[in-house]
C-alpha cells in the first residue's frame, strides 16, 4: 500500500503543477477518505497501522512545498 500511495502522490504532484491547487487538494482529501475507509474492510490490522498511517500521510504532505 505504500508503494502504491507514494506513486499516486508523485502523479498527483505533477497534475498540480497543470491544474488548480484546489483540484490538487480534492485528490489528496480523496485519497485521505479511502485510507480512512480502509479501517472498516481490515479492522483488525488498521488498530495496529493507523499511527503509521497516518504519521506517513502527513510526512508526505509535508515533502512538497504548497505555495
Amino acid at each position: 500500500m505504500r508503494l502504491v500511495f507514494e506513486k499516486n502522490i508523485t502523479i498527483f504532484s505533477i497534475l498540480s503543477s497543470h491544474y488548480n491547487q484546489k483540484f490538487f487538494f480534492f485528490i489528496l482529501n480523496i485519497l485521505e477518505i479511502r485510507t480512512f475507509l480502509s479501517k472498516f474492510f481490515f479492522e483488525k490490522n488498521y488498530k495496529k497501522k493507523s499511527k503509521k498511517l497516518v504519521l506517513l500521510s502527513f510526512k508526505n504532505i509535508g515533502t512538497y512545498n504548497f505555495s
